[in-house]
């Protein structure tokens, strides 16, 4: 009887302990379910959150592209209107190397600029930043030419297009050039290379699988990234897929669109990896919960970091506003910005250092209150803002370059050339107007003192040496005089004339310095002239033992055989004396100068050679002003006036430096008409 009673307590005792264990297994499945479901909506609030920032992330970075990109277009349309205003459209366009020249330095070291050309009316090419002579291209039938006839002033973005010679993608942004009629007078043309945008778009390490697409609003792509010709100039419709991140930014002020696009699976990707880290951790309590907050660190890491660099970018965009605002603040120019009304509204330092007052002082005053002008001339408006009334200052709000006289705070005249242009796209009624002034108040000192010296020579010295020189004419004619003393009489003449040419070739280059020079064409014999050059130079060539050797056409040739061109005798014979003498000084002791004398009917060429060959550094400056080299007296004129004369006679001048050992001047100057 013992053992039965034994047993009951222990049954007794087992029997509420399975209610207890199946109510602590209910409770660890109620507790992995409430687990699982927390995590469950922990990871779904994470994939939320991850497509939130994502999309954020993608809007942030299209705006930031949008603006880097307007920044590119927006220089070169700075340079196509720059070019545009600087053409004269009421002539007909020259190719001739000035244009080409100009064209090449306004496009040099543009990294995103390809070339830089200008056509006609007619389509044909007139400039070519790049080569000359200009290929003889005809460009009518292309868009961005076709879409600049109609009369206005819109940009135009053509479609790609690949570049027949170097096999790159480009686009060209194209203005209208209309005469001053209205007529259309051309196209001026800038080629874009695509790959410097998709170096652009590379450099920023998108997210992986991200698309981005450099468009027009018609939807024509111009480039992408990752790079895929196939859809360069085809209208993408493409889009993320179903629930993809799509963000887009116009580029401001121009008619492109930068669009960004993300499929679902790629912006979900670190989602993907959080996700499988949380369903493994979710075999154990401490592992689902360690997975979890590392996702979510990871994901925040991701954020900071994405956030670090889109504020690196707004710090590169405001330090580059930042430049642009101390170029405009430390420019040596006065800037002044005026309003729609032509009250000035903003002016830099030197302005108000120009004017003799402060920056504050000139805010909101007309322009005429700076003008030097009659009270009777100047007329401005009343109240603040009102509308100024500044008499013919119309070319206020118009693109040009004209010289003024400005009135200093104390009444002092400040003379200075204001570069000018209109503000806003309405060119009919500008927004306001953008002016540079030039101080040019000791420039016009120099010319007054200039003036001053000329007159000098003009009238005190060239009217006593004009007298003089009718002196040896009468005392060789009607006196008795023996050989010595003829000899010394004619030296005297000589002398003279040479005196009078100097002079006269002094005012006549000045007159060239002012574009006021007036030519009147002449036959000249330049064998004559030579001839006096060499007695001229006389001392010269026999310090060194040299001698000057002229030739036609390369062969020997009769010395008084007549050799004619057109111009002002004492113009050519100081071009001959100078290049003369500059190749006599170059050339060592022993030597030869050689001129050659060739040409056809029409324009004579000159060829002046000596041995030793100018030094490199200066080659590409040669005819310019004060430059010269290995001449201890040397004062840099010579060749200067040489170009100065040969271009004023209607010829050209150039330096052959193609031999090592020696170097050649070549003058072509006009053959007089009646022999043309």
């Amino acid at each position: 009887m013992r053992k039965p009673t034994q047993r009951r307590p222990s049954m007794e005792a087992s029997a509420p302990q399975q209610p207890d264990g199946r109510r602590a297994i209910l409770l660890a499945l109620l507790a992995a379910v409430l687990l699982m479901a927390g995590c469950v909506f922990g990871m779904w609030r994470l994939r939320q959150d991850t497509l939130t920032d994502e999309d954020a992330g993608q809007r942030r970075l299209s705006i930031t592209l949008a603006e880097q990109t307007a920044l590119a277009f927006r220089e070169i349309d700075l340079i196509l209107r720059e070019t545009r205003q600087s053409l004269d459209t009421d002539t007909a366009f020259r190719q001739d190397d000035r244009l080409h020249r100009q064209l090449a330095e306004r496009f040099q070291n543009l990294q995103q600029g390809q070339a830089l050309m200008v056509f006609g009316p007619d389509g044909a090419m007139l400039g070519h930043s790049r080569e000359f002579p200009t290929p003889r291209v005809n460009i009518s039938d292309r868009d961005y030419f076709q879409a600049q006839r109609p009369l206005g002033d819109e940009l135009f973005i053509s479609r790609p297009l690949r570049n027949r010679v170097n096999g790159r993608w480009m686009i060209s942004l194209s203005r209208r050039i209309s005469g001053q009629d209205g007529r259309f007078a051309g196209v001026v043309m800038a080629a874009v290379e695509m790959e410097y945008f998709s170096r652009l778009y590379r450099s920023l390490n998108l997210p992986p699988g991200t698309l981005l697409t450099l468009r027009r609003r018609d939807g024509v792509v111009l480039t992408s990234s990752p790079f895929d010709e196939n859809r360069l100039g085809r209208t993408d419709t493409s889009d993320a897929g179903p629930g993809g991140l799509v963000a887009e930014s116009p580029v401001p002020f121009l008619p492109l669109i930068v669009r960004l696009s993300l499929p679902r699976s790629a912006a979900l990707r670190s989602w993907r990896l959080h996700m499988l880290a949380a369903g493994a951790g979710m075999l154990a309590i401490l592992a689902a919960v360690a997975a979890f907050t590392a996702a979510r660190r990871a994901h925040v890491r991701e954020l900071r970091r994405r956030t670090e660099l889109l504020q690196q970018s707004e710090q590169a965009l405001r330090e580059s506003e930042t430049r642009h605002r101390t170029i405009v603040e430390t420019a040596n120019e006065g800037i002044c910005v005026f309003n729609a009304q032509g009250r000035i509204a903003y002016a830099n330092r030197v302005m108000a250092e120009l004017l003799g007052c402060s920056e504050a002082e000139l805010l909101g005053r007309p322009l005429s209150d700076i003008l030097s002008a009659p009270a009777s001339q100047r007329r401005s408006g009343g109240e603040q803002g009102a509308p100024v009334e500044t008499g013919d200052a119309d070319w206020l709000f118009k693109p040009g370059r004209r010289e003024l006289k400005l009135a200093g705070k104390n009444g002092a005249e400040v003379w200075a050339i204001a570069s000018t242009a209109p503000l806003g796209d309405d060119p009919a009624a500008p927004g306001g107007a953008f002016a540079m002034f030039t101080d040019i108040t000791a420039r016009k000192e120099q010319e007054r003192f200039r003036e001053g010296i000329e007159g000098i020579l003009r009238h005190d010295l060239r009217s006593p040496l004009t007298s003089m020189s009718y002196i040896p004419q009468v005392l060789l004619t009607q006196g008795e005089l023996n050989e010595q003393q003829r000899w010394s009489v004619k030296e005297l003449d000589r002398y003279v004339r040479r005196m009078l040419r100097m002079v006269d070739a002094y005012l006549k280059l000045s007159s060239m310095e002012r574009d006021s020079f007036e030519l009147e064409a002449r036959p000249v014999d330049v064998s004559a002239l030579l001839a006096e050059a060499q007695n001229e130079l006389s001392p010269l060539i026999k310090a060194g033992s040299k001698r000057v050797a002229v030739t036609r056409a390369g062969a020997a040739a009769p010395a008084e055989e007549p050799f004619v061109v057109a111009g002002e005798e004492p113009l050519v014979q100081t071009l001959l004396v100078n290049l003369v003498k500059n190749a006599l000084e170059a050339a060592p002791d022993g030597s030869a100068v050689e001129v050659d004398l060739g040409g056809d009917d029409t324009r004579a060429v000159i060829a002046v050679r000596n041995l030793g060959a100018v030094p490199p550094a200066i080659r590409a400056r040669f005819f310019q002003k004060y430059v010269t080299a290995g001449k201890s007296r040397g004062t840099g004129l010579g060749a200067y006036s040489a170009r100065m004369i040969a271009q004023a006679l209607g010829g050209a001048i150039n330096l052959d430096a193609s031999d090592p050992k020696a170097t050649t001047i070549r003058v072509t100057l006009p053959r007089p008409a009646a022999q043309a």
